[in-house]
């Protein structure tokens, strides 16, 4: 395949350290510019790109010239200052990173990378960060998978497209640590280890830590494809029939490669390896290490992003990048304090390696180096006859087209001229010829296509090797009326990128193409007549989910644009969840769900009535047992109700024991912290230690600032939790856009001293006054639900803080009788400040923390509000702000994969509405008007509302965490 061949050089690369500043070229041995300059006189001249090359020698750059143009249209030649992409030489800064991170503490290098990425489906055994660093993970090397599926170096692919095909792969190369395989996606993982541990991209980790305290000015991860780099070289390759073309890339992913620098600042890097300046002795002693032996490298090692081999005797560090019209090597030489860098700007800048040599030879005059010729391969032998060619009978069976879930890509394959061909996303035709394996053809280009034969002479799909990747899965998708185009749409793809116009193409429950489509004989199309179509939203905090057995067209929660709801939530489950999953899987909802595992009901289950005292050891070894269950059953993690009973009487470090159980799987913590009102800051700082000690992303629930001396405190509380993400916490929160709360009058009386009139005075004056406590439900009068207490007790005669008192009396004997749902209370007790601040916070997303027949408006109303007012009319948000903390931020930050972004691959859950009348209308009065705006709702490819009205359709499903048994 043409992409196969453009990517071949970045599954062939090399490294090591150069450069600093001001080329005293004096230092030199006579001659020795001399040797160099004839090296690359081939390379020289106005009218052919060329190489920057720099010597680098007891920490100074003694040597820094440029050989040929670094802008062949402006005539502007290459010199030490010239900015190039140097590839895979990128992934040393990488190492240097998580060499960091380790001397920090806040990641171990034989840590399994499914604490930092739990998302990851393909971990068995476990891949170690150590894996990763020496190419011996086994996962399959993205970029060639992303060229397989049709990406071209010119075609922009962003971090978040490139880590969900790694997700979705279902098979890796080899198990971890088997042997060394060199794999750009090692170093990829790296780098999104690097930011979930740091709490920061890797571009300003590198910035920070690395590029501005050493002075390299002119250095940086590019993951911007749109950033202007002063300076910048630009890359080439040879044009057909004589002369050069642009090859740039505007692929957006770091930690394999994409820095850009110059020769002086990698002198500057080199320094720092020998000095440590930055990252002191234990980073210079890890970033030297020797590493694991390399199979096809002679006495060769892999350590931190070098290989280290010898050269005339001597030890020698190198790695070498190639990556679009861009060739670079460096090459390090320990014992004589020397090193090389060659910066090369055209794809044909081969023999690096070599060169390399060459020049560190001429720097120490020594004599110059020879090049021995490469051994050929051994002419092919020839074997019994290759199969027959098959008549057109045999091939046109295999004829159709296929998708794949693990590339979210499609292909057609078509017989033509008595040939199987292969037709990929690059239009351009691949012949596929038979192989002496039954149902087996291949390419002369490298792919490998293994058939699985259905009934009666059918192929329901094949399996697809190319290079070390084995078994990519692909299934028949031929028939085109099951595809679905949606057309004049203003897509908003959830990644946080701006709008853009263009189509959308729904085969089955799937997303198949996104952009400017060519339609498809007989497939159905939708005018989205320039409304927004995005990601269907996702309720990370929900109430719904029990509700959806009663309620399964779930009218609340689609007329508002939810695709997904969350369940599970403040400690509370159904248990065991396996049967609760059953029962959906058996009388599916319109909306999929999936599930916490509750901390009070997992305490309930273990402690019964008595669960008004510390859990002890075996009881929390049972509780443990039991939410083993459940995340064997696909929970999500643990979701703790610290306010409530019984969750209110456990320890700190019942929470961590059973959060330990939840991150062994790959889980999650989320919580009803244990105040959001008295003891706030203590709360908080229980949930940051749950984290840190169980090693675990913690979620806090419906965030907020809900006591009068703590207004205006919300940049306090993001400043604390900013810092906690920078120690390695990944802490995160979700919140809903009203500013009254939903709950039982008893969280209003956290030592459950409901008698206490002084505690009562105290609610009143400090949380939500009288006329700010509305009661939702209460079952001892039915004429009080819609009342205020301050109705109440004006009709009873009675000071506030009395019928308080009288209220909670009256529900708790009700309780006692085993009555449920005895009451409910909407209280008033936020401000728009914090609200605003803590919804824009780059970490919370949003959810509704409602109900499908509750009495909080939040339940019909929570999303279309965030479009309506916080975006349009007071722009807290901007639009594509808005729908990323909708979708792909609330999908990562409850580990949801495959949702939450209008990308291939991903499930066709999608929300189209108009954002110049889209509004909440649902009041505390009417809490379950249907909002306006919202025009269609898809769930799995199948409209679930519109018009105002569902569709009777139910086609949502569980999603169980990834990586689970079921």
């Amino acid at each position: 395949m043409s992409h196969l061949r453009r990517a071949v050089p970045l599954l062939c690369a090399f490294f090591l350290p150069t450069a600093l500043c001001g080329a005293a070229e004096s230092s030199l041995p006579s001659g020795a510019a001399e040797r160099i300059g004839s090296l690359f006189a081939e390379w020289s001249g106005p009218d052919h790109p060329g190489c920057s090359v720099g010597v680098v020698r007891d920490g100074a750059l003694v040597f820094g010239r440029g050989y040929g143009m670094a802008n062949l249209e402006l005539g502007v030649p290459l010199d030490a200052r010239s900015v190039l992409d140097v590839g895979s030489v990128s992934k040393q800064l990488t190492a240097g990173a998580i060499a960091l991170l380790a001397i920090e503490g806040r990641l171990g290098l034989d840590d399994d990378i499914r604490r930092f990425l739990p998302e990851l489906a393909v971990t068995v055994p476990p891949v170690t960060i150590r894996h990763l660093l020496h190419h011996r993970g086994g996962l399959r090397d993205y970029t060639l998978l992303l060229t397989v599926a049709g990406a071209d170096l010119a075609d922009r692919t962003t971090t978040a497209e490139a880590l969900a095909l790694v997700t979705r792969q279902r098979g890796v190369d080899f198990p971890a640590g088997e042997r060394f395989t060199y794999s750009n996606t090692g170093y990829f993982l790296l780098g999104e280890i690097v930011a979930r541990a740091s709490g920061m991209p890797l571009s300003r980790f590198a910035r920070e830590r690395f590029f501005e305290p050493l002075g390299m000015t002119s250095s940086h991860f590019h993951d911007d494809s749109t950033l202007i780099v002063p300076r910048r070289a630009q890359g080439y390759e040879a044009r057909e029939g004589g002369g050069f073309q642009l090859a740039m890339s505007d692929w957006e992913q770091v930690g394999d490669g994409s820095v850009f620098t110059t020769l002086e600042d990698l002198a500057r890097w080199v320094e720092n390896l020998k000095s440590g300046k930055v990252g002191g002795a234990r980073f210079v002693e890890l970033m030297a290490s020797r590493g694991l032996p390399v199979d096809d490298v002679e006495s060769g090692t892999y350590g931190f992003a070098q290989f280290v081999t010898t050269w005339r005797g001597r030890d020698v560090w190198r790695h070498g990048g190639a990556w679009a019209g861009y060739r670079a090597h460096l090459l390090h030489v320990p014992e004589e304090r020397l090193a090389v860098a060659i910066l090369c700007n055209f794809a044909e800048a081969r023999g690096l390696g070599f060169k390399a040599d060459a020049v560190a030879a001429a720097a120490l005059g020594e004599a110059p180096e020879v090049e021995t010729p490469r051994p050929r391969p051994p002419a092919s032998q020839e074997g019994a006859a290759a199969p027959a060619p098959l008549p057109a009978a045999r091939l046109e069976p295999l004829a159709g087209r296929y998708w794949s879930d693990e590339l979210a890509a499609a292909c057609e394959l078509a017989v033509r001229d008595g040939r199987l061909v292969w037709i990929g996303i690059d239009a351009l035709p691949h012949p596929l010829d038979p192989q002496r394996a039954p149902h087996t053809f291949a390419s002369p280009d490298g792919l490998q296509l293994r058939f699985t034969p259905g009934p009666q002479g059918t192929v329901d799909g094949f399996q697809l090797d190319v290079g070390e990747s084995q078994g990519i899965g692909f299934r028949r998708i031929d028939d085109p009326a099951a595809t679905l185009r949606i057309v004049n749409a203003r897509l908003i793809d959830g990644t946080g990128a701006p709008a853009r116009p263009g189509s959308l193409r729904i085969a089955g429950d799937r997303i198949v193409a996104v952009g400017d489509l060519e339609p498809l004989p007989g497939e159905a199309v939708f005018d989205a007549k320039g409304l927004v179509l995005a990601p269907g939203f996702i309720d990370t905090h929900s109430h719904a989910a029990s509700d959806l057995l009663e309620i399964p067209e779930a009218l609340g929660a689609v007329s508002q644009g939810i695709t997904t709801v969350v369940g599970g939530q403040d400690g509370g489950s159904s248990h065991p969840l396996s049967d609760f999953f059953a029962s959906l899987e058996k009388a599916p909802a319109a909306v999929n769900v999936a599930s916490y595992a509750g901390h009070g009901t997992l305490r309930e289950k273990v402690l019964g009535n008595d669960f008004r005292r510390t859990a002890t050891a075996d009881e929390i070894a049972a509780m443990s047992r039991l939410l083993e269950r459940d995340m064997e059953a696909g929970a999500l993690g643990l979701s703790s109700g610290l306010e409530y009973d019984p969750g209110i009487y456990s320890a700190r470090g019942e929470l961590i024991d059973l959060a330990r159980v939840a991150a062994r799987h790959g889980g999650r913590y989320i919580s009803h912290i244990r105040s959001e009102d008295r003891t706030f800051w203590e709360a908080i700082d229980e949930i940051l230690a749950i984290g840190r000690e169980a090693k675990l992303p913690v979620q806090i629930s419906h965030v907020k600032l809900a006591m009068r001396n703590l207004w205006g405190q919300a940049p306090r509380l993001i400043a604390l939790l900013d810092a906690a993400r920078a120690q390695g916490i990944d802490v995160t929160a979700d919140i809903y856009p009203y500013l009254y709360w939903h709950s039982s009058l008893t969280v209003l009386f956290p030592n459950r001293d409901f008698e206490n009139l002084d505690v009562a005075r105290q609610v009143l004056a400090e949380i939500a006054p009288p006329e700010g406590l509305l009661l939702g439900r209460y079952l001892p009068n039915p004429a009080y639900p819609g009342r205020t207490v301050a109705d109440i007790a004006k009709e009873r005669g009675e000071a506030p803080e009395v019928t308080l008192v009288a209220l909670i009396r009256d529900a708790e004997a009700l309780r006692r009788q085993g009555k449920e749902g005895v009451e409910s209370v909407i209280a008033t007790s936020m401000i728009d400040g914090d609200l605003d601040q803590l919804l824009a916070w780059p970490h919370t997303n949003l959810c509704t923390d409602g109900e499908l027949d509750g009495r909080h408006p939040r339940g019909f109303g929570s999303y279309p509000r965030v479009l309506g007012r916080y975006v349009r009319e007071r722009g807290v948000l901007d639009l594509e702000e808005a729908v990323h903390k909708m979708t792909a931020l609330a999908a990562d930050h409850v580990g949801i994969k495959d949702r939450g972004r209008l990308v291939p691959g991903a499930f066709a859950d999608l929300v189209l509405f108009d954002p110049a009348t889209v509004i909440d209308r649902a009041t505390t009065t009417d809490p379950h008007a249907l909002s306006a705006g919202i025009e269609r709702v898809w769930v799995n490819g199948q409209t679930v509302y519109a018009g105002g009205a569902t569709s009777g359709l139910r086609p949502g499903r569980v999603l169980r965490r990834e990586g689970s048994p079921r």
